[in-house]
């Protein structure tokens, strides 16, 4: 897996958690947020504040395994590998950092 596969996999598990809270499946997100269907206007502001929500919350991740940014009080960048120990980003490069942006704001 390459960095840029890492990044979109992340891409890819935001988009699915979006579609999951907006979906008719049964989850406490999409109960409550069903509660608000006949109110449109607010279920668009809603639906806007959740995909800002996950954006932020998977880009911040992503910022904080490369070293861009902090994982709770502490900052430092961390070398990801895959199963087979291959590396797929090396905080020293800061990889990751352009890719979630790509991938998130691009």
């Amino acid at each position: 897996m390459t960095a840029e596969e890492f990044v979109a996999n992340f891409k890819a598990e935001k988009d699915i958690s979006l579609s999951l809270y907006l979906s008719d499946e049964p989850t406490e997100v999409s109960e409550r947020f069903k509660a608000l269907e006949s109110a449109q206007d607010k279920r668009k502001a809603i639906e806007g504040i959740i995909d800002t929500i996950l954006t932020d919350t998977y880009y911040s991740i992503l910022l904080g395994l490369d070293g861009a940014a902090s994982i709770g009080d502490e900052q430092q960048g961390y070398t990801i590998h895959d199963e087979e120990g291959s590396v797929i980003t090396d905080a020293q490069d800061g990889e990751l950092e352009g890719l979630a942006w790509e991938a998130f704001h691009g």
